[in-house]
C-alpha cells in the first residue's frame, strides 16, 4: 500500500513540475511578447514622426514653389501690360 501510496504522490510531483514549468515558460513569453510589442509601439512613434516631419517639408516646399511660379507670373503680366501700354 505504501508503495501506491508514494508512487500516487510521485506523480502527483511530477505532475505539479510539470505545470510549474508550463507556467514559467507562459510567463517568458508573455514577457517577451510584451517587450516586443513595447519595440513595435516605438518604432511606430518613430515612424510618424518621421512621416510628420515629411508632410511639413513637402508642405515648405510646396509654399516656395508656388511664391516662386506667382512672382514668374507677376513678372509676365507686367511684361505683357507694358507691351499692351507701348502699342
Amino acid at each position: 500500500m505504501s508503495r501506491i501510496i508514494r508512487s500516487v504522490y510521485s506523480k502527483q510531483q511530477e505532475e505539479q513540475l510539470k505545470l510549474n514549468l508550463q507556467l514559467q515558460t507562459q510567463d517568458e513569453a508573455r514577457t517577451k511578447m510584451n517587450w516586443h510589442e513595447q519595440k513595435l509601439v516605438e518604432k511606430s512613434l518613430e515612424v510618424r514622426k518621421f512621416e510628420k516631419m515629411r508632410e511639413k517639408d513637402y508642405e515648405s516646399f510646396k509654399e516656395e514653389q508656388d511664391k516662386a511660379e506667382m512672382l514668374i507670373l507677376d513678372e509676365l503680366s507686367s511684361i505683357m501690360y507694358s507691351k499692351k501700354e507701348l502699342r
